[in-house]
């Protein structure tokens, strides 16, 4: 099965001159000449065909979410390897094994178009939080005042990220990342991954989809610092350089602390998931019939 070839177009220089190319050939140039150059030899990059319309829409359709879930297990703007690419290619196309070579510049852009709207619905998902969240401050005053009092401090003691915001008394902040806002924000993720089949599903903590829940945030009470509600960009957090340039950092809190302790344990990311998912609507799953379930109730069953 054959696409369209994807010209390449390159600019090579040599001493006396430069020369550009348009290749409409072969991706391999064996002693081409060249005006008042001489001859060389090239052995030019890897040329790839573009995938046919009816494979790249099956491709985007069972890729995107398998795609995002590992981005979002990973670093939070690193696009997947060639090696994890095929191995996905593989995986999901399986009759087309062989082509991904053939395929991979065309493979690796639709990709990369899958995350970048991936890490904006994110960031569109912290504005629409963080807005809502707001609204129920009066004046552009009390909101301005409420931007300071959520985001003061070092970026993990900030009081949007907490459930339980306890202050004075020497009481510290409880419920780490299971905010309204983080939950709302967060469950954007879960939207696109809980189609994948449980058996099927990463292992690894969504360290970087909440990477990029955290600095979504962080920006969009930016954006809201003055205190208007109005007039706010949307859809370009993908290309945001300063939480781009913050994300190893904010990283490190799903790290290990000098002890050898996890600093987010297995146990506190079931909580975050667990308010995270609690926004996404539940997709279908075939009922039971408990009414032919006859068997015994077991010892330790206590209902609560």
């Amino acid at each position: 099965m054959s696409g369209n070839r994807v010209p390449d177009s390159r600019t090579i220089s040599m001493s006396g001159g430069q020369y550009k190319e348009n290749d409409h050939s072969s991706s391999v140039v064996h002693g081409r000449s060249t005006t008042n150059f001489g001859a060389y030899t090239e052995n030019s990059p890897t040329s790839s065909e573009s995938l046919p319309e009816d494979i790249r829409t099956s491709f985007v359709k069972e890729v995107k979410a398998v795609v995002i879930e590992l981005a979002g297990c990973g670093n939070a703007w690193e696009d997947p390897t060639s090696e994890k690419l095929k191995g996905i290619w593989i995986k999901v196309m399986p009759n087309m094994r062989d082509d991904f070579s053939r395929y991979e510049q065309d493979i690796r852009s639709l990709v990369a178009k899958i995350l970048i709207e991936w890490r904006d619905s994110i960031g569109n998902a912290a504005i629409a939080a963080v807005k809502s969240d707001m609204e129920k401050e009066a004046s552009n005053s009390h909101r301005r005042i409420y931007v300071m009092n959520q985001t003061k401090g070092d970026l993990w003691n900030h009081l949007c990220y907490y459930s339980d915001r306890k202050q004075g008394d020497g009481r510290k902040p409880a419920g780490f990342l299971q905010s309204p806002v983080v939950a709302k924000t967060f469950s954007e993720h879960f939207k696109v991954t809980l189609s994948i089949p449980q058996t099927d599903r990463l292992k690894n903590q969504p360290t970087g989809a909440m990477v990029l829940t955290i600095l979504a945030i962080d920006r969009a009470f930016k954006l809201f610092a003055n205190g208007h509600l109005e007039n706010i960009p949307q859809g370009d957090f993908s290309q945001d350089a300063q939480a781009r340039s913050s994300a190893p950092i904010v990283q490190q809190y799903f790290g290990k602390t000098g002890k050898g302790q996890e600093r987010v344990d297995t146990e506190l990311w079931e909580k975050i998931k667990a308010a995270a998912k609690s926004h996404v609507k539940t997709p279908y799953v075939e009922a039971v019939d408990v009414a032919d379930n006859k068997g015994k109730l077991p010892d330790d069953l206590k209902f609560c």
